[in-house]
Order: structure tokens, then C-alpha cells, then sequence
């Protein structure tokens, strides 16, 4: 709602309201993905794994060129055999 409220108050052309470049509204776009996927990801399992798979995120060097760390990839590789394993205790109790 606020969103429409600042996009008809720029669309008035008021010199006192800020402009918004191209970057910044691509910024902000890729802002509210974020928050949206992390609510999904809180929804869908706690709060604690949303955030750690958030701060271990491992596609980031693709983009960035910035390897990850040590920490990280012990992280992810917690993470892994622990979803692995539960999914496998899962499939053998549904037998």
C-alpha cells in the first residue's frame, strides 16, 4: 500500500520528492524477493534453518567472484547430510 502511495506521489512530478534511478529500483525489487523468500522459508521450516541456509549461501560466489569460507561449507555440509537423513528416516517410516 505504501508502494502505490509514493508511486502516485512521483508520478505528480513534485521537485520536492525524491527520483528514483533504474539500479535503485532494481535494488529494491531484489529487496522485497528476499524478504518474500525468507518469509516462505519460515513458513515452510523454523526460523533457525531460514537463517542459516541464509547466511550460508553458497551461489554467492557466482555472482560476487567471492569464494566461500571454510565455515560456510562445513555449514552447508552439516545442513545437507542433516536434510539427507531426514528425508531418509522419512521415507522409511512411511513404508
Amino acid at each position: 500500500m505504501a508502494g502505490i502511495v509514493i508511486w502516485l506521489s512521483l508520478r505528480r512530478g513534485d521537485p520536492h520528492l525524491p527520483h528514483f534511478t533504474r539500479w535503485q529500483v532494481v535494488g529494491a525489487l531484489s529487496y522485497v524477493g528476499t524478504q518474500i523468500m525468507f518469509i516462505t522459508a519460515t513458513k515452510l521450516t523454523t526460523a533457525a534453518n531460514a537463517i542459516f541456509l541464509q547466511y550460508t549461501a553458497l551461489w554467492v560466489f557466482l555472482v560476487i567472484g567471492e569464494a566461500p569460507g571454510q565455515l560456510a561449507l562445513v555449514g552447508a555440509a552439516l545442513v545437507v547430510s542433516a536434510l539427507t537423513g531426514r528425508a531418509w528416516a522419512s521415507a522409511q517410516n512411511s513404508r
